[in-house]
């Protein structure tokens, strides 16, 4: 179900994740080779390019550390960075969740968890006597998904809300004790109209949540009936227990995303005659929102007063208030390309379905090149899936699941020559 609603509209649209700042020329930046399964491009030279546009060749002694004045906030704990994508996870002061779902297809899931640091992903729950396998564990969640760290407790959504299933959100104590129903979001959609309900996601404290009404619509001559849904509005919970049940969110209907300071959401009218609609900062404790800037043309990263997104094979800076609209790097890439924006990176990926580049473009926020790092990309999935999170000290890879953490690369590696691609362990 909740594929079903929450990727159709939205993912189409909406983001990505990040900052920025000056340097960066017009100039065609050459892409190194890589090889093999998480190896590096040849670490000992990195072309670049001058401000006049020619290539010269650099040391990755000559980066230094991630440098560039970034844009995003430093802010990572309690929202999720629309720069990856939709990968539930959480990260904490201690340490960074994921919700695990087995592969019979039951409606079992599990939250794991791995401390800052660690390579270690244990499932959330601290009781001796528990086998850690069934509805009993702490770290038990029935369909479990869009989990968030909020005010020193754990979000999480039990139930996807399809049809008749019942649908709840849940609070817990970090380490997953003490489970709480906080909202019966199934009795909320029935209250309102609704027989089912998609959980958008949680995050910057509120839960965001559509409810849908499912009617039969024909039947054939086996005798099945056909389905199709209305929807009958967005909505929203705060968390901080402020609001007496959940309202309807002015948000033109559609998903929001966190950017960090922004809560972005999008409007399907311009406000200044583009083509593709137009993005806002919704604020949830007013229930409003404030125009940012008409649709660019591809997703991004979206501040309050501007934006970075990729078109063209270059990462664009617009400035809202102008609409000065500037190439910080030509990457020199060609083809549908999807670019990340972190707080202290900007990381570049093929947008292909099964593409014959599987390569990691990983910039610094003077957009220099610091690193390039091949993955294993499987046909079901895209390059850029590859990359589902990212903490302080970590870029978070998975496999062909496109799903599971399974390895990661230290950020204070990036540009020193020595990257390496680590494997996390599952216990």
């Amino acid at each position: 179900m909740k594929r079903i609603f929450a990727i159709v509209l939205v993912m189409l649209l909406i983001m990505s994740g990040c900052h920025e700042e000056a340097g960066g020329s017009d100039g065609e930046t050459e892409r190194p080779a890589s090889s093999g399964v998480g190896d590096l491009s040849d670490p000992t030279e990195r072309p670049t390019s001058t401000d006049d546009g020619d290539t010269v060749t650099k040391t990755p002694a000559e980066y230094g550390s991630i440098s560039g004045e970034s844009y995003v906030p430093e802010k990572r704990v309690g929202y999720v960075c629309a720069g990856t994508h939709a990968v539930d996870h959480a990260v904490s002061p201690s340490g960074i969740y994921f919700i695990e779902k087995p592969s019979d297809d039951s409606d079992a899931s599990f939250i794991i968890y791995a401390d800052h640091g660690s390579d270690i992903f244990i499932k959330l729950c601290g009781r001796p006597d528990c086998m850690h396998s069934g509805s009993d564990c702490n770290a038990y969640v029935r369909q479990g998904s869009d989990i968030c760290y909020y005010d020193g407790y754990l979000y999480v959504i039990s139930g996807e809300g399809a049809y008749t299933e019942d649908c709840s959100l849940i609070r817990m104590d970090p380490d997953g004790s003490d489970h709480v129903t906080v909202l019966d979001l199934t009795a909320y959609a029935e209250e309102n109209g609704g027989n089912s309900i998609v959980c958008d996601r949680i995050t910057e404290g509120a839960c965001l949540f559509s409810v849908y009404r499912w009617e039969k619509t024909g039947v054939d001559a086996s005798g099945s009936y056909s389905l199709d849904s209305k929807t009958t509005g967005y909505h929203y919970y705060l968390l901080d227990g402020t609001m007496d049940g959940p309202v309807e969110a002015y948000t033109g209907g559609l998903a929001c995303y966190s950017c960090g300071d922004v809560f972005l959401t999008y409007f399907p009218e311009p406000v200044n005659g583009g083509a593709l609609g137009s993005y806002w900062d919704w604020d949830p404790v007013a229930n409003e929102a404030t125009f940012l800037t008409d649709h660019p043309g591809e997703p991004g990263w979206f501040g309050e007063e501007q934006a970075f997104y990729f078109m063209d094979g270059a990462i664009h800076r617009l400035t809202y208030g102008t609409q000065k609209d500037e190439i910080m790097v030509d990457t020199g890439l060609e083809g549908d390309y999807y670019a990340m924006f972190f707080p202290d990176c900007v990381v570049v990926a093929s947008n292909e379905w099964g593409a014959s580049d599987n390569n990691l473009y990983i910039y610094d926020w003077s957009f220099k090149l610091l690193d390039t790092v091949r993955v294993n990309v499987a046909q079901q999935i895209r390059t850029q899936d590859i990359l589902i999170a990212e903490t302080a000290d970590r870029l978070i890879l998975s496999d062909n699941t496109g799903s599971e953490p399974k390895y990661y690369i230290e950020k204070k590696d990036l540009g020193s020559g020595n990257l390496e691609v680590h494997e996390f362990d599952h216990l």
